[in-house]
């Protein structure tokens, strides 16, 4: 029998991959780090209100944010990388910014 306490570190491990995926660009390991993340913590959500609420304050806002600020930053990169033009990137990296901060203060 696998108890609670090992599906919240396994869960706390896949949160980390499931950072580490966006942080790199890779949607479609982020995309099935995140199923995976919804099954593991699927399980213990029933047994445990803290962790309910844990997931709730961490899980989606957080991710949200941080898919944000990832999605701004792969912009303003193919923007550098493109050469475009100086007002374009300005907006690219004011937007990546504004993003960051929003993430950084949640």
């Amino acid at each position: 029998m696998v108890t609670g306490q090992f599906h919240r570190r396994l869960s706390d491990k896949i949160l980390a991959a499931f950072g580490q995926a966006n942080a790199a660009g890779e949607a479609e390991i982020a995309r099935r780090l995140r199923e995976a993340l919804d099954l593991a913590e699927g399980r213990d959500r029933a047994r445990t209100a803290r962790f309910a609420e844990r997931r709730h304050r961490e899980g989606n806002g957080d991710r949200a944010k941080w898919a944000i600020f990832v999605g701004a930053r792969n912009a303003y990169r193919a923007a550098c990388e493109h050469g475009g033009d100086d007002e374009a990137l300005s907006r690219a990296i004011d937007r990546m910014k504004d993003a960051y901060r929003s993430w950084s203060m949640s």
